[in-house]
């Protein structure tokens, strides 16, 4: 009996270590983020470049999940997977944020905190 106590709080231990480290390992892939160079060019905003971006919105598939003026959508209504699947509002996160922060988080998925955005694919 004694013995089996021992086998069993010694498996406990063992699967509680595996659940911690396994855990210790996902924050520590959350977080081994890898910059590209900051952006530093100017945002130009003459009709034929709004153009392009909106071209290059739309082919990527931006609009489908950000919406047509990139305000965001909560997907709850039509999934039902999901517990809360929420696109981001693009244009209140680029009207509080720099123009390096916004790059960031579409370009590679990083946000302003600098943690992995998993909800938005880079």
């Amino acid at each position: 009996m004694r013995l089996a106590t021992f086998v069993l709080a010694g498996l406990l231990i063992a699967a509680f270590g595996a659940f911690g480290g396994l855990f210790m390992l996902s924050e520590a892939q959350l977080r081994d983020i890898r910059y590209d160079p900051p952006f530093e060019h100017p945002i130009p905003d003459d009709a034929a470049s709004i153009e392009r971006g909106r071209y290059i919105a739309r082919t990527r598939g931006c609009f489908g999940c950000d919406g047509q003026q990139l305000e965001g959508k909560n997907f709850g209504d039509q999934w039902d997977w999901p517990a809360r699947a929420v696109a981001p509002n693009l244009a209140k996160y680029a009207r509080k944020h720099n123009a390096v922060t916004l790059e960031a988080a579409i370009r590679q998925g990083i946000g302003a905190d600098g943690k992995a955005l998993v909800s938005m694919p880079s």
